[in-house]
């Protein structure tokens, strides 16, 4: 019986690795409290500082996005 061709061959086999992401990435910006005193002076503070919470919130959800595998 011939003996089998045996070829020895060095290949790369490419494994996904997972780390827990930053806590600061994580955690969610809290919205602000509604008025209690509704004035004009406090319903555009309202707005601002609700404005503020929604972007941080999605710079935060970019920022996770940016650390995703591309193709995924």
């Amino acid at each position: 019986m011939p003996t089998p061709v045996v070829r020895t061959e060095r290949v790369t086999v490419r494994v996904p690795s997972y780390v827990a992401l930053p806590s600061n990435l994580t955690t969610v910006y809290q919205p602000p409290m509604f008025p209690v005193e509704l004035t004009n002076a406090t319903w555009l503070q309202y707005t601002l500082d609700l404005q503020t919470a929604l972007k941080i919130n999605v710079d935060k959800l970019t920022k996770i996005r940016s650390l995703q595998p591309k193709g995924h």
